[in-house]
């Protein structure tokens, strides 16, 4: 692979030890920053020219369930009842294996557009083998890093393919190889575990054995409807453990949240559904009270954007909002602010990677580390004048300013534009389909959920 020279951007990067953000030169060398200065000599490199803009690490995605990006929306003005009631009882067990690779790519391209780099796919609409094989084949199909948490719930189905737990598991195993000999580096596997009021103790011990004995980082909701009181329920089971990412949590009581820490867990909060969906405030301001750096997550494009940047700035802010609160209610005005836009930054960089166990991979701009990096260019009269770096980031960017990005050395966006044509490809082809549907859907016999979720909408929505 050719050198890569990314010239004269100001180095924004929380972990990497740097007192503050400095103009530099990066140098890429067999797909890890090999060199960070000033006026870096490269003969024969591929050039970047990232002057005027800010270099930051790629972003990372702790929660996200790419299986819903075909329906991109829907969810916007829904509870989590009226979610789990549309998409997990209906749309997700009628989901076929080619739009689920469909979603899978396109919601991961969408990230990868956003600046995410590396990213963790909660996949819990695993309905048959064809289509644990079409997410993995979707997955290796982008170039980002992907880790497919394998969602062991079982839709409801009419005619489920897989009989009962044991089948899953065993899909699992079969998955597990199927990744372990892909050959792509990218791609990695954890286990999602199925929500803990839905199954018995013994299916729970099941599912985090087999990952266990893998090696296989875990995922659960936790928190949420029927998962309220998960954390102490795990702990009953002797099952807590570092390798144990909890999402959402937002019912957590403090002995909950007290266990989690001192397991070595970890939080994924995603802000935007938890406030819309009526989960709850994010508990960042209780996990920050035990020493515990949560990580972010978009969650579903079903209701809000790809942009883990507005997942980044809610989450500042809300935990802001909470923490000037006390101050408030005691009639007086807090005198200073936290946690500050670095703190946030390190959320979605180094702290997410170092939730993840990729900390000594990816996160923070250092010698030796994966060269995930994005260069962000600020657009219009919004960076003018431009901000201190990491409060341009924050505060002021947006998915229009990822104007480059960078994965293990390779650029993959340039001068804002996806360098594949494959995304382009995927948009046309479901243009092209969806008004193919809503032509032919009155007098059709077509099945397939893009058919129904079109033709059901009103219906959907009159159900509420």
């Amino acid at each position: 692979m050719r050198d890569l020279l990314i010239k004269g951007g100001t180095v924004v990067s929380p972990g990497d030890g740097r007192a503050a953000p400095e103009r530099a030169d990066i140098l890429v060398r067999d797909r890890r920053i090999a060199a960070i200065g000033r006026d870096l000599p490269a003969a024969d490199a591929e050039v970047l020219d990232a002057a005027g803009g800010l270099l930051s690490p790629g972003l990372v995605d702790g929660h996200r369930h790419l299986w819903q990006s075909l329906i991109r929306g829907i969810a916007a003005d829904w509870s989590l009842v009226e979610y789990v009631r549309f998409i997990r009882l209906r749309y997700g067990p009628d989901i076929t294996a080619e739009e689920i690779a469909l979603a899978t790519e396109l919601g991961a391209w969408d990230a990868l557009d956003c600046g995410v780099t590396t990213l963790c796919d909660y996949s819990h609409a695993m309905n048959s083998p064809a289509h644990a094989d079409a997410v993995v084949e979707a997955l290796g199909a982008v170039p980002l890093h992907a880790r497919l948490y394998y969602g062991f719930y079982a839709p409801p189905r009419s005619e489920p393919v897989f009989a009962g737990h044991a089948d899953r598991l065993a899909d699992a195993e079969r998955v597990r190889r199927l990744v372990e000999t892909s050959g792509n580096s990218r791609l990695s596997m954890g286990v999602a575990l199925t929500e803990f009021g839905l199954v018995d103790d013994e299916a729970v011990r099941r599912e985090t054995g087999f990952a266990r004995d893998h090696g296989l980082p875990i995922t659960a909701h936790i928190g949420t409807l029927s998962t309220r009181g998960a954390v102490d329920r795990l702990a009953g089971l002797g099952l807590l453990g570092p390798d144990l990412l909890h999402v959402h949590c937002n019912s957590c009581s403090d002995g909950e949240l007290d266990r989690i820490a001192d397991s070595g867990g970890h939080v994924c909060v995603t802000p935007e559904t938890e406030m819309q969906m009526g989960m709850g405030f994010p508990v960042i301001d209780r996990l920050l009270a035990r020493g515990l750096e949560p990580i972010l997550g978009v969650d579903i494009v079903s209701a809000c954007s790809g942009d883990l940047l507005t997942q980044l700035r809610l989450a500042l802010q809300t935990t802001r909002a909470q923490l000037n609160q006390p101050a408030l209610d005691d009639g007086r005005m807090p005198e200073t602010v936290a946690p500050s836009c670095r703190d946030a930054l390190r959320w979605g960089t180094v702290a997410a990677a170092e939730a993840l166990g990729l900390a000594e991979a990816t996160g923070s701009i250092e010698v030796g580390k994966r060269a995930d990096l994005v260069l962000w260019r600020p657009r219009g009269l919004a960076g003018t004048p431009l901000p201190g770096p990491a409060e341009a980031i924050l505060l002021h960017a947006a998915p229009a300013w990822v104007d480059a990005v960078v994965v293990d050395g390779q650029v993959v966006k340039r001068d804002g534009r996806l360098l594949s044509p494959r995304p382009r490809e995927i948009a046309l082809g479901l243009a092209e389909r969806t008004f193919s549907i809503a032509r032919d859907a009155a007098g059709s016999d077509a099945t397939g959920t893009l058919s129904r979720y079109l033709r059901n909408i009103e219906a959907a929505v009159g159900a509420r």
